[in-house]
């Protein structure tokens, strides 16, 4: 089981580092595209692998989650791969944006200021660094990322700046306002290579106990997913319902954690972020439940005929 569970912890970490190369890729092609390189529909390509990625890695951590229940660290772990794929799945986003924006910069042959281009340069390399930093639990390529965070936002300060100069000389408003957003994307994108180096360095320094209320949690939703499947495959009526009572224990589990978690708060024995990061992986948990009840609700629907959501019992008699 413990060799099952690395290498499936490796397995998130491939897809992860591929993850992070698609979002290079895209910030590099935006950068070709405002400077006339006819690569937008790859960069458009390139934001829907990012997207199919993200709902693979995500079924990866669910998977973990369901089956493995990890603690500590590794569910630290864990619950920031699924907050970073978020953040890369935004550089995608904004990728696309840039290329968007780029059709009309390439038709009025706008002059790019040199600065747009740097900050691309700089905001790969910070992607690629704080993925680097979570696969490696490198204390001090996070600190870099976050530093380097200052020089990507002293660029796009400097950027306006200098388009408010250029704007007020001769360059069309429209123009202006169009690689101002560019140089915003590039600045975001920054943003979000930051937001995962912090929390590549909450998951290499924090030392925090996991309730073990939140342990018990997944292991009676796994119990219920089990459960739930066995209850469709063999007809039985009493497993199902037992899943469906079983839901209730998991979600005053889940009002008791909020509690705990408040209380550890409130009283400085827990910082803020990590207490709503533990808050988030219950409620991922808790979800898990409501998932399994609904299979138990249709699998019992399907032995007496009677669905106990009159909304869904309705919509079967029509």
């Amino acid at each position: 089981m413990a060799m099952h569970f690395e290498r499936q912890l490796e397995a998130l970490h491939v897809q992860i580092i591929t993850m992070g190369s698609l979002c290079e890729k895209a910030i590099s092609l935006s950068n070709r595209a405002i400077r006339g390189d006819k690569c937008i529909q790859e960069i458009f390509d390139t934001d829907k692998e990012i997207d199919t990625k993200e709902r693979e890695i995500e079924n990866l951590c669910m998977r973990i989650l369901l089956h493995q229940q990890p603690v500590a660290r590794d569910l630290r772990e864990v619950s920031a791969a699924l907050k970073m794929i978020s953040d890369m799945e935004r550089i995608g986003d904004q990728a696309s944006d840039i290329a968007d924006l780029s059709k009309f910069i390439e038709e009025n042959h706008v002059q790019i200021p040199e600065l747009i281009g740097k900050m691309a340069e700089m905001t790969v390399g910070m992607v690629t660094e704080s993925v680097d930093a979570f696969v490696k639990r490198d204390l001090d390529l996070c600190r870099k990322v976050i530093d380097d965070d200052d020089q990507v936002d002293d660029a796009f300060n400097q950027i306006k700046e200098e388009l408010a100069e250029l704007m007020y000389q001769n360059l069309d408003a429209k123009a202006g306002l169009d690689l101002l957003m560019t140089a915003k994307y590039m600045e975001r994108i920054g943003d979000q290579a930051a937001d995962i180096a912090d929390l590549s360095l909450y998951v290499a320094k924090n030392t925090t106990a996991i309730p073990e209320t939140i342990t018990q949690m997944a292991e009676d939703t796994v119990r219920m997913v089990t459960e739930s499947v066995d209850a469709f495959v063999k007809s039985d009526l009493e497993l199902c319902r037992n899943v469906i009572d079983r839901d209730d224990v998991v979600d005053d589990a889940f009002n008791e954690i909020k509690e705990k978690l408040a209380d550890m708060i409130y009283g400085g024995n827990l910082d803020a972020k990590t207490g709503l990061d533990l808050l988030m992986t219950a409620k991922y948990f808790e979800r898990i439940g409501d998932h399994a009840v609904n299979i138990a609700e249709w699998v019992e629907y399907s032995i007496t005929g009677q669905h106990r959501n009159n909304e869904h019992q309705d919509y079967l008699n029509n």
